[in-house]
């Protein structure tokens, strides 16, 4: 009987719920199985390791996954438990590693695809430290690619080596220490874990270097060399290390990545790196390529398969790499192995050819309702905005910071103009560049600019890669914005960046100042909005105004509008009403101000059964129901 079937005939269902399946892979822990979830049919991942191990660690792994769990590029554990002669852990079923995919790409990754592992890299990692562990074992066999929808993502894994380096509650850092032994991977590890210096943030991060420079080049100088014994080998390493400048190492490669390198390698035993700047040497570089960030690496395009030059790594939670015959040895795949792995190419797919792991539907902006009523003039033959036949009205809506002066009849013109009484829009330049960035890596994501906020919509991306990538994107911001004046929130499928210094009742007191200044006092104040944002207009509009929600929910409005088919009756009501001839001739100093209407500037996806809705006039505008407060 082979260890396999036994390890089926001991087990036989994981924790009663997960039956085990074909061996996947080995570590240096235990085995890897494939499973399934008996009751929902869900695939998944379990390691085994023996009780009798030397040193455990799967418990401890699992333990720290559980602390980790919920964040991208994290997998989520769903069981671990002694059981039999095993310890038992399930976790996701992730893909290749990256060291697979190398060998799939014939062991040269373009620098788009580098530039974009090294982004993900940098937040896998910062995440791992801001939860108070450093890795100390990053190599290429320990970032795996997601399964299915989320094989775009890539995961850090194999937490056994990860150690505290912080006191959680009261962040102390763990002293500098010095004649520790090696741990980690020798190829990759930094030259202070050679030297045998404690191990801190900044040696994740030097790893992470030499990857990418591995990744660039094929192999790394200090491959390779001969030893009697490991000890032997390691002390070789750590000299061609020391003996290899950086500019030697990245000589013919980017700047960025010596950059890079030398950051790290600069840093003292507890120094905070500084991640943003580090993911943004490569973010900047990416953009000065003009490179499209589609979420498209070089394994998802169809190029012809030749064989790997090497043997790949064991898959530590990732899908089956079976061996191919006598004629492979063991350990190692062939092309056509390496592409049926990947998410997508199952048994029959096209031999010799990698189809797209996951290719995200590519979406034109959805059309903004609202253009046309807004427009300076509309074209000849086109039905006018509905603001275009509001006459005696001025009108400003406060989120896109317009505001349109009293229109006196369908031939004076409606011209709409800038509102903004405040200035502080510095910092909008800035985040203009991050979110044309994540706008570039996010297909079906778009830009809203308006005068005092910029907003990024994700509404119509894929809906896990744009909840991905909307939390990269707050991240990115929150680090890169630091003390600006402007807020950060994220809404529905939204992610925006405003004034601090612009709130909708103080705009709404601002335009009302405005024309108190300069003419009369407005006759009648309408103040209307469908969003908790639009409170703060209720209740700094005037008294007496008519202040107006729309849609559900608590508010401190007066009166409710059920949606935007009421709100354009209501608006309808207004536009046609029977006004004195009078009210076709310029208003004198003596004549009455007209209405004002504060409205919040976002736009409605009305359908054409909400345009083309009864016209019926409103006998009065509903009273809320719900009570007058937040």
């Amino acid at each position: 009987m082979s260890k396999e079937d036994s390890v089926q005939q001991q087990l036989g269902k994981v924790g009663n719920l997960y039956s085990l399946g074909r061996k996947l892979g080995s570590g240096s822990f235990g085995d890897i199985y494939f499973a399934v979830n008996t009751q929902t049919g869900k695939e998944l991942a379990v390691k085994l390791e023996s009780t009798k191990s030397k040193h455990p660690m799967l418990l401890y792994e699992a333990k720290l996954l559980k602390h980790l769990e919920g964040a991208p590029g994290i997998a989520d554990l769903h069981y671990s438990n002694v059981e039999g002669n095993y310890n038992v852990m399930v976790m996701d079923l992730l893909g290749p590693s990256l060291e697979d995919l190398f060998n799939v790409c014939r062991r040269k990754f373009s620098l788009k695809t580098l530039l974009m592992i090294a982004d993900q890299l940098l937040y896998r990692i910062e995440y791992l430290h801001s939860k108070d562990f450093i890795h100390r074992d990053i190599k290429p066999d320990n970032f795996l690619i997601g399964h299915g929808k989320k094989s775009n993502i890539i995961y850090l894994i194999d937490f056994g080596l990860a150690k505290k380096y912080r006191d959680p509650k009261t962040q102390q850092h763990t002293p500098y220490r010095e004649n520790k032994s090696m741990t980690g991977t020798a190829r990759y590890a930094s030259i202070n874990a050679h030297r045998g210096v404690e191990q801190s943030r900044r040696d994740d991060l030097e790893a992470i270097g030499y990857m990418l420079m591995y990744f660039n080049r094929g192999s790394l100088p200090w491959q390779g060399l001969q030893a009697g014994t490991k000890e032997e080998k390691y002390h070789m390493i750590m000299e061609c290390k020391k003996n290899t400048s950086v500019e030697d190492l990245c000589k013919g490669y980017p700047t960025v990545f010596a950059s890079y390198l030398n950051y790290n390698r600069a840093l003292r035993f507890q120094d905070r790196p500084d991640y943003a700047y580090l993911r943004r040497l490569f973010k900047d570089l990416f953009m000065r390529e003009g490179f499209d960030n589609d979420g498209m690496f070089d394994w998802s395009q169809p190029p012809a398969m030749n064989a790997p030059k090497e043997g790949a790594s064991s898959n530590g939670g990732g899908l089956p790499l079976e061996a191919a015959g006598n004629d492979t040895p063991e350990g190692s795949k062939t092309p056509k192995q390496l592409a049926q792995q990947l998410p997508g190419n199952e048994e029959g797919a096209d031999e010799g050819r990698l189809r797209p792991a996951n290719t995200m539907r590519s979406v034109e902006p959805p059309t903004e309702i609202g253009k046309n009523e807004m427009q300076e003039a509309p074209d000849k033959g086109k039905k006018p905005g509905i603001f275009a036949s509001l006459f005696r009205c001025g009108i400003a809506a406060v989120n896109e910071m317009l505001s349109r002066d009293m229109v006196l009849g369908p031939d004076t013109g409606h011209k709409w103009r800038p509102f903004n009484p405040f200035t502080d829009t510095e910092w909008m330049v800035k985040v203009r560049i991050i979110l044309e960035f994540f706008t570039r890596c996010t297909p079906g994501s778009h830009i809203e600019e308006k005068h005092s906020a910029i907003v990024w919509h994700y509404r119509e991306c894929d809906e896990e890669y744009g909840q991905f990538k909307a939390k990269e994107l707050m991240h990115q911001l929150a680090t890169s914005l630091g003390n600006m004046p402007c807020q950060i929130s994220q809404g529905s499928k939204i992610v925006e960046v405003a004034s601090l210094s612009v709130k909708k009742g103080l705009v709404v007191r601002a335009a009302i100042t405005q024309q108190e200044t300069q003419s009369e006092p407005f006759a009648d104040v309408l103040v209307m909005g469908d969003d908790r944002t639009d409170e703060s207009m209720f209740l700094d509009a005037p008294q007496g105004a008519w202040t107006v929600k729309v849609g559900p929910g608590e508010t401190s409005a007066k009166h409710r509008l059920k949606g935007p088919a009421e709100v354009r009756r209501f608006l309808r009501i207004i536009a046609d009403q029977k006004l004195p001839s009078t009210a076709m001739s310029p208003v004198s100093p003596s004549s009455k101000t007209p209405k004002f209407f504060s409205m919040d500037g976002r736009k409605e996806n009305v359908s054409q059964e909400d345009d083309d809705a009864d016209d019926d006039p409103l006998d009065c505008l509903p009273e809320t129901e719900e009570p007058n407060q937040m």
